[in-house]
Order: structure tokens, then C-alpha cells, then sequence
């Protein structure tokens, strides 16, 4: 497996890859991406959107950074950040590498490429993306990501009761980068 790292998606074989990936993850996600109209809206508690394409979605998606994870030249994931985020969530830590979305081809996972995918963020950015917080969100009931986070020594900044539907929180994450570790 190989990572890339894209600070600009530019061509169209990569953004026509990203666009396979996210369409195969948009309704493991909760509320789908289809949903959605940006990678970073406060109001997550919209209906579903059956038979719909993530459009919205992905045109704001390749405004962000990448890493990508390729078998050969197929893309088998990637992680998406918005570098520089700041929001009233985070206002007490400044500025962060937002992880706004990351995706794995199902044949792929259990591989380890989340934590691979993550580790690139903490520690093989080019420098002008460093910077001492990474943060993300997700919904509280997606266990597999919230216990890949725990292990990557996220912890919880926020909590949102209730934000996407009766019973279903938004979890805000964080996490220090000491780069005298790298």
C-alpha cells in the first residue's frame, strides 16, 4: 500500500476515484453525505435522501487536503481535512486540521488503513500543515471510528445531544500533535 498526500485534487482519473469511494460510503454514514449540503454544515439532523448522489457533498470535498491510500494505482481509501479550520466548537484551541471525511473500499478494511491514514495526518504532512490540533466529529452511535479515535488518543472536546435525531449525538473530537515526537 502506498500513501499520497494532495493538497489540490487535480486530475481526473484521482477526483473520478474519490467519487467511486464516496459514493460507496455515502449511506454508511449518519445522516448520509448524500444529505448534505458541505463536508463541515452544523445541522445534521436532515432526512435521508434515497437515490441521490453526494454532489454537494463532493464539490465541497475537493476544496480540502488528501491522503490516499492506493493497492497499485487503485485508491482503496483516503482521508479528507480542512486545513487551517477554525469553528465555535474548537474556539478555545485555535486553529486545526479538520478530518472531515474518510472512506475505505469495504474489501479493504480491518487492514489497519484508518490508523495509517491518520498517522500520515499526525506525522508526514508537508510542514506548512502542521499545526497542533487535529479535530473531527462523528455520530455516537458509529463505534468502529470512535474506537479507532480512543486508540489514536483522541478525546472528547464536545458533545451534542440529540443533534442528528432522538438518541443519536454529534461527538466532537480532538487531538494534540507534538511534533518534537516526529
Amino acid at each position: 500500500m502506498i500513501l499520497r498526500f494532495f493538497d489540490e485534487i487535480s486530475s481526473d482519473n484521482t477526483k473520478n476515484q474519490v467519487w467511486n469511494l464516496l459514493c460507496a460510503c455515502d449511506n454508511e454514514f449518519y445522516p448520509s453525505l448524500s444529505s448534505r449540503e458541505n463536508t463541515s454544515q452544523s445541522q445534521l439532523n436532515s432526512h435521508d435522501h434515497k437515490n441521490k448522489k453526494p454532489f454537494s457533498y463532493f464539490s465541497s470535498l475537493l476544496e480540502q487536503c488528501f491522503i490516499c491510500a492506493y493497492d497499485d494505482e487503485n485508491m482503496i481509501g483516503f482521508l479528507s481535512f480542512i486545513p487551517k479550520y477554525s469553528s465555535d466548537i474548537y474556539r478555545d484551541i485555535g486553529l486545526s486540521n479538520y478530518v472531515s471525511t474518510i472512506c475505505v473500499d469495504t474489501k479493504y478494511r480491518g487492514l489497519g488503513i484508518t490508523y495509517k491514514l491518520y498517522d500520515f495526518l499526525f506525522s508526514k504532512i508537508p510542514n506548512q500543515y502542521c499545526l497542533s490540533y487535529v479535530t473531527t466529529r462523528t455520530w455516537s452511535l458509529n463505534d468502529y471510528h470512535i474506537k479507532a479515535l480512543h486508540k489514536m488518543r483522541f478525546v472528547i472536546h464536545a458533545t451534542l445531544k440529540n443533534h442528528r435525531g432522538q438518541g443519536i449525538d454529534t461527538v466532537y473530537f480532538k487531538k494534540k500533535i507534538d511534533f518534537t515526537d516526529n
